[in-house]
C-alpha cells in the first residue's frame, strides 16, 4: 500500500534569459491526491517565496516504464493577497517522483520545458 503522505523537493532549471531558479518543497497526499508546499525564487539578487497548492493525476496510459505524473500547481507570495495566482507551474513527473519537465508563469513570464531534478538534499524522513 502506498504512503498517504510524503515530503519532495525539487529543483527547477531554465536556459531561457526570464527563467528563475526555483525550489520546490512540497508535501504530497496520495489519499487526496493534492499537493501543499512552498516555492522559493531566486532571480539575480531578487528572493521571495510563494505558497502553493495543487492537485496532481497519473496520465492515461501505461507505457513499460509506469504511468507518468501530471502535477498542476498556483501560487502567491505570502502575505501578499492577489486576485490571480502569480505562479502557475505544469510538469510531468516520471511514475517515481524523481524527474520530469515543467512549465510555468511567473508574474506574467512563460517558462517551458524547464528541466524539473528531485533535490535530494532537501528530502526528509517523517
Amino acid at each position: 500500500m502506498a504512503q498517504a503522505n510524503f515530503h519532495t523537493s525539487y529543483l527547477l532549471e531554465s536556459r531561457s534569459e526570464f527563467g528563475s531558479s526555483l525550489q520546490l518543497d512540497l508535501c504530497i497526499d496520495t489519499a487526496r491526491q493534492s499537493i501543499s508546499g512552498q516555492c522559493s525564487v531566486r532571480r539575480g539578487c531578487i528572493h521571495f517565496d510563494l505558497s502553493l497548492n495543487g492537485v496532481y493525476t497519473q496520465l492515461a496510459g501505461e507505457g513499460a516504464s509506469g504511468t507518468p505524473l501530471q502535477v498542476e500547481l498556483t501560487g502567491n507570495p505570502k502575505h501578499i493577497p492577489l486576485r490571480d495566482s502569480a505562479f502557475i507551474l505544469r510538469m510531468t513527473l516520471s511514475p517515481d517522483w524523481k524527474a520530469g519537465k515543467a512549465d510555468y508563469e511567473l508574474f506574467s513570464s512563460q517558462i517551458d520545458n524547464a528541466l524539473v531534478t528531485q533535490d535530494t538534499a532537501r528530502l526528509w524522513v517523517d
